[in-house]
């Protein structure tokens, strides 16, 4: 079954081309800005939210004045985040359940799923900004390159004449391919432990490279949607919320690179 078959099952409105190639244009124009839309809306709700658990935590270990108060604030933080992290790939199946039954629009369990991704980044940013100088802005400069990343790949996504299946099968054979590394890495690290290092850095920046090429084969596939009037609103937001988990994903990474090259300990 083709990607457009799958995802016309949940197509919950009657398209119908329109009749002047102005209006083609119009409708293309909206049905791809109404995607990113959602994307900018995911963003914009984990933003708030992690910001909103960074204050906080700081405001409550600010208060901590003794050690063991610090701690008990710290300790908090972490049980906060693993429950987050467990009801977040709960929330995940349950996003993909309504998606495939098509009865119910996704908007409920992608908003939670958006707050507790938020949850989660929100202490990894006050443990960032205790740990390293200057932490706040290095998570600023972070995500400042992480837009400019996505925006390159949005824009050869969308100008791209071909479907570039190709991006799509090389990103995910990469995939596969880093999964079966990872694999035998674990076994050898039993045997050779000096090549963790080597291997580490080739399973991360492989990785990386997978999912930015699968992002800009998800960007054409979203024009392609859109330039057969297959996307319906759920199916909308669902597009959305893949290129917001991208965008998260893609920030993370940058933001463990800049640590690295900027990121100077407190200790």
């Amino acid at each position: 079954m083709s990607n457009s078959q799958f995802y016309g099952r949940f197509d919950d409105s009657t398209s119908k081309k329109p009749e002047t190639t102005r209006e083609n244009s119009n409708s293309l124009g909206y049905s791809i800005a109404k995607v990113f839309g959602y994307m900018f809306l995911w963003l914009l709700i984990t933003t708030v939210v992690t910001l909103g658990v960074a204050f906080l935590f700081h405001f409550l270990f600010g208060r901590a004045t003794t050690k063991s108060a610090q701690d008990s604030v710290l300790t908090g933080g972490i049980i906060t985040v693993v429950i987050a992290g467990i009801a977040l790939l709960i929330t995940q199946i349950v996003l993909h359940v309504v998606l495939f039954k098509g009865r119910h629009k996704i908007l409920v369990p992608a908003i939670i799923y958006c707050i507790l991704l938020g949850v989660v980044l929100g202490f990894v940013s006050f443990i960032i900004d205790k740990a390293f100088i200057n932490g706040w802005p290095i998570i600023a400069m972070s995500f400042g390159v992480t837009t400019l990343t996505f925006g390159i790949m949005a824009l050869i996504g969308l100008t791209a004449k071909s479907k570039l299946n190709f991006l799509g099968i090389l990103g995910f054979g990469l995939l596969i391919g880093i999964s079966v590394l990872s694999l035998f890495m674990i076994i050898f690290l039993i045997f050779f432990p000096n090549v963790f290092f080597w291997w580490y850095w080739i399973v991360m920046f492989g990785t990386f490279l997978a999912v930015m090429l699968i992002t800009i084969w998800d960007i054409r596939n979203i024009k392609t949607y859109a330039e057969n009037g297959a996307l319906s609103d759920n199916l909308s937001m669902y597009l959305g919320f893949n290129l917001y988990s991208d965008f998260i994903y893609i920030f993370i990474r940058i933001l463990y690179f800049v640590l690295l090259i900027f990121g100077k300990s407190r200790n």
